[in-house]
């Protein structure tokens, strides 16, 4: 009778172990989509996000705008007291858009959510970045995250990205493939954040240097952890970890290269990741910092769904928040319960078959 229960066992494990895969890896779409509804929480009374300081900030709005925005949610819809995303960014192009990095970044933010640049809270962005070029030396602000980020703001809004500024970028990259936040090309100062976005800058540009963007890459590989994350500098005073920010930048910089986020021989970039998502849905910095990080939201949020900068979503959703995912290794069952109760049921009648056929060739 033994042999005839062998391979329905079989077949109701191998049934288990599908179902518990489909518990442990719910989709990077999911994982956003999570992000996003404890993200809306967080909205100020004047339509704005809190910045460092607490109070509403326009450059964490405009990153919380390009969020909702790679999440297929229109910035617009997305209000409190009245007032929207936009109603804020457009209220702040006047005194925030005249700097460099703040017309870059509301740049992103107007076209990810629809608006038009050259005409957002009465300002024209696209003119107001033009006018940091040095031409002399190519760039629109000495730090190199800026200059970078100004070169995916023209992108964005369908402007040619000067020759000079490509080559500015191009000549304050270190001898070890890395860009460093101030520009400097000394050893040691690169880090993985601006590295990421100079390589978007340069894939968006359709500038990029072959030998450039593999050398960025081959430094990726420095600040690799083995889990798949990513840490943001090597050796610094304390020991490496990897964290949400770095390892969501990288991400896109990959996709934006066309190359996939695969494990590559550590754990995948991915899941490291989603690893750092909160049960509320918010995302922490790093393990030792487990506190929500607004930040570290929404930088992860375009990295789940695939999207480089520029963001340019296809299109809007207005539903609400999803719900809330468990804690990073808890099972979330709630999808797959259905699914889970006909397997078993599967699984007892296989079961059940093979014990009744068994006991008549007993007999």
């Amino acid at each position: 009778m033994k042999r005839y229960l062998i391979a329905p066992l079989i077949i109701v494990l191998l049934l288990f172990g599908w179902v518990g895969q489909a518990v442990a890896a719910p989709p990077a779409s999911t994982l956003a989509g999570n992000a996003a509804g404890w993200l809306r929480g967080q909205q100020q009374p004047d339509g704005g996000f809190p910045g460092f300081q607490g109070g509403s900030d326009p450059g964490a709005t405009a990153d919380a705008a390009v969020a909702f925005a790679a999440a297929g949610i229109d910035p617009a819809s997305v209000k409190r007291d009245g007032h929207s995303i936009i109603d804020f960014l457009a209220a702040s192009a006047g005194s925030y858009g005249t700097s460099a990095a703040g017309a870059a970044k509301l740049t992103l933010a107007a076209v990810a959510s629809g608006e038009n640049p050259r005409e957002f809270g009465g300002v024209n962005l696209i003119s107001q970045l033009q006018s940091h070029l040095d031409q002399a030396g190519g760039l629109y602000d000495q730090q190199m995250f800026t200059h970078a980020y100004a070169m995916l703001a023209l992108v964005a809004a369908g402007e040619t990205v000067p020759s000079n500024a490509v080559t500015a970028l191009e000549h304050h990259q270190a001898t070890d493939g890395s860009w460093s936040f101030s520009g400097s090309t000394d050893p040691g100062q690169g880090d993985s954040n601006t590295t990421a976005i100079a390589v978007q800058a340069l894939e968006a540009a359709h500038s990029a240097n072959s030998d450039s963007i593999e050398r960025a890459f081959d430094y990726f590989k420095t600040v690799r952890m083995p889990d798949g994350s990513y840490t943001y500098q090597m050796g610094g005073p304390s020991p490496a970890a990897g964290d949400a920010n770095s390892t969501a930048l990288v991400i896109q910089a990959l996709i934006a290269a066309g190359k996939a986020p695969e494990a590559g021989g550590a754990g995948s970039p991915v899941d490291a990741l989603a690893h750092f998502q909160n049960p509320d849905g918010a995302f922490r910095f790093r393990d030792d910092t487990p506190a929500d990080s607004a930040l570290a939201t929404v930088q992860a949020i375009p990295a789940l769904m695939s999207m480089p900068l520029p963001v340019e979503p296809p299109g809007f959703s207005q539903a609400g928040p999803p719900a809330i995912l468990p804690a990073a290794g808890q099972a979330h069952l709630a999808p797959v319960i259905p699914a889970l109760l006909s397997m078993i049921g599967l699984g007892l009648l296989v079961m059940g078959a093979g014990l009744r056929r068994g006991l008549g060739s007993a007999k």
